[in-house]
């Protein structure tokens, strides 16, 4: 026998959307604090102070792009998972193209390392990757009762 549980008990259990939201803000910003933490030792002692800037840089563009490709994600939230999709493969696209500008811009008007501004780039995109996910489950689950069946029937 399953249970069934009312939506409005679902969404008692769960954040509110703002709280959703601010929880995601401190779980970006926290992992970036601690990629940078664990990363500054070896990072300076393998490439310098000017590797340790790249770090900074790389991790800073991920970040910035982690937080604008929330924005879709966050507009579409309630709508069920068919009609979310598009806002979230937008999401990872637009996630994408910040980190990667922001981080050749980086290289090419700063003139840091391109090494290590790519390889920070790459593991923090990797890490705040989850993040993002968790604010996509989220903002999907919200879905108001039968929206994914009326999507299924049109």
């Amino acid at each position: 026998m399953q249970t069934v549980v009312e939506p409005q008990q679902a969404a008692g259990r769960r954040p509110s959307a703002t709280k959703q939201y601010g929880i995601y803000l401190a779980l970006a910003v926290g992992s970036f604090v601690l990629l940078l933490a664990v990363g500054l030792w070896p990072t300076r002692r393998l490439g310098g102070a000017d590797a340790t800037l790249a770090m900074v840089a790389g991790c800073g563009a991920s970040l910035a792009g982690s937080l604008l490709g929330s924005i879709p994600i966050w507009l579409a939230r309630g709508v069920g998972l068919p009609a979310a999709l598009p806002a979230v493969l937008g999401s990872l696209g637009l996630r994408m193209a910040v980190s990667i500008g922001l981080g050749v811009a980086f290289v090419a008007v700063l003139g840091l390392a391109v090494t290590p501004t790519l390889l920070w780039l790459a593991i923090s995109h990797a890490v705040l990757l989850f993040s993002d996910v968790w604010l996509a489950i989220g903002a999907v689950r919200e879905a108001p009762a039968g929206a994914t069946d009326q999507v299924r029937a049109s």
